[in-house]
């Protein structure tokens, strides 16, 4: 947990990465004179939630850590950074910007090893469209599930 919130520290830092990105946005659109209204499109990285984390550290405040070996905590664990990273970008208040989505960072499905990788995309997909948002994924080279995107969720892949 103290990982991914690392991670979403620093994508909202001051004069960094998102920060930086709304300001080099605002320039652009100046220079090259574009509607005041007028934002880039961005997309958000979704950690893989590893099953062998089994103390990943509690994200619902019930006093649990979540373990990740169990399945529905992994599908918690992605709603709450989803959740978090949008609460972090309204209150943020960008203006060149726009969250229009979330990329699958886990450029492979390996079933052997994770049965319930293909469910937990599945999942995923399922709450990122119900608040509006698209789900895209870049996979590796023909990895596993290449071919099966659309019917996995994702609404834009490309290799």
């Amino acid at each position: 947990m103290t990982d991914w919130q690392w991670v979403m520290d620093d994508l909202f830092k001051a004069d960094a990465n998102l920060t930086a990105l709304e300001a080099a946005a605002g320039q652009v659109k100046s220079t090259l004179g574009l509607a005041e209204d007028f934002t880039y499109n961005i997309t958000i990285s979704i950690n893989y939630p590893h099953k062998n984390a089994t103390d990943f550290g509690d994200v619902d405040g019930d006093g649990i850590s979540e373990d990740l070996s169990v399945y529905a905590n992994r599908v918690k664990v992605c709603k709450w950074f989803i959740d978090e990273v949008n609460e972090r970008f309204q209150d943020a208040g960008f203006k060149n910007i726009e969250l229009v989505g979330y990329y699958w960072w886990h450029e492979q499905i390996d079933k052997l090893s994770d049965p319930d990788s293909v469910q937990l995309i599945k999942d995923t997909a399922d709450y990122i469209h119900s608040i509006g948002y698209q789900f895209t994924w870049i996979p590796y080279f023909k990895s596993s599930g290449y071919d099966t995107w659309a019917e996995l969720g994702f609404d834009v892949a490309c290799m």
